[in-house]
């Protein structure tokens, strides 16, 4: 097989499959590792692909992210009650981090009815609000803010949280795979969010339905790293019981 011709059909099978490992495409196509990897960097530079470490996946509309707006717009009743059920955990004299984002801020009504915790975002939409309760504490890493997005982000927030242990870690993804774990589009946010995985004794992510069975373009962690998933009854059951056959503790609220 001619090396155009290989490279068409394996990006053909790649967009027939949501995920496809550098092994399954040394057997399918008879070709050594290092092949494989030079035909998917081809088929990237020319968009017919994303590039993922250890294999590739079809493009999809995760690879793009989408706009604080049309997050908020998205599942919104949803994530209220995932947010409603996450704060539930939360005890006095716990100090939290909550992460970033459009479903991390449905906590913030919550969060204004407590006493006696300690709350570390790195949204500042999200301590603006929270910090209007004067009996809870609140604190923020320094850094530069991304527009439209309300994160704070850069090397000083890295180095601030670093140094941060905390209870109880709520942490906002994009998609989340069975295969390659939680990811999101934005590769600013990656290593804050693997240090306050690292960084806690219980980490929860909280994602509606929707990011399940996605990929995005920046791994976070797998899936074994995070102790409970919370996500919305919306989730189709059998894909909850695929999740939950790999040892993934998941509730549906």
């Amino acid at each position: 097989m001619i090396r155009d011709e290989r490279i068409n059909r394996m990006g053909a099978y790649i967009n027939a499959h949501q995920y496809v490992s550098v092994e399954e495409l040394v057997s399918k196509f008879h070709v050594s590792k290092a092949t494989v990897r030079r035909d998917l960097e081809i088929l990237h530079q020319q968009g017919a692909v994303c590039v993922l470490r250890g294999g590739a996946r079809k493009k999809g509309d995760v690879e793009r992210e989408l706009m604080y707006t049309e997050k908020l717009e998205r599942n919104q009743a949803e994530k209220v009650r995932i947010c409603q059920f996450a704060s539930g955990m939360i005890q006095e004299n716990q100090t939290i981090f909550l992460d970033t984002g459009v479903t991390a801020r449905e906590m913030i009504p919550c969060l204004c009815e407590m006493r006696n915790i300690h709350v570390v975002t790195d949204d500042v939409w999200i301590a603006a609000h929270i910090v209007q309760n004067m009996d809870i504490k609140v604190s923020v890493p320094g850094g530069n803010i991304r527009r439209g997005f309300y994160t704070i982000k850069g090397s000083r927030a890295e180095q601030y949280l670093a140094d941060l242990y905390v209870d109880i870690a709520f942490v906002s993804i994009d998609a989340i795979d069975m295969d390659f774990g939680c990811s999101i589009t934005n590769n600013d946010e990656v290593l804050i969010k693997q240090q306050m995985i690292a960084h806690s004794q219980k980490t929860v992510i909280i994602a509606d339905h929707s990011k399940f069975d996605t990929v995005a373009s920046w791994r976070v962690c797998p899936l074994d790293a995070i102790d409970l998933f919370i996500t919305g009854k919306e989730l189709e059951e059998d894909i909850a019981e695929h999740y939950e056959k790999l040892g993934i503790t998941l509730k549906k609220v």
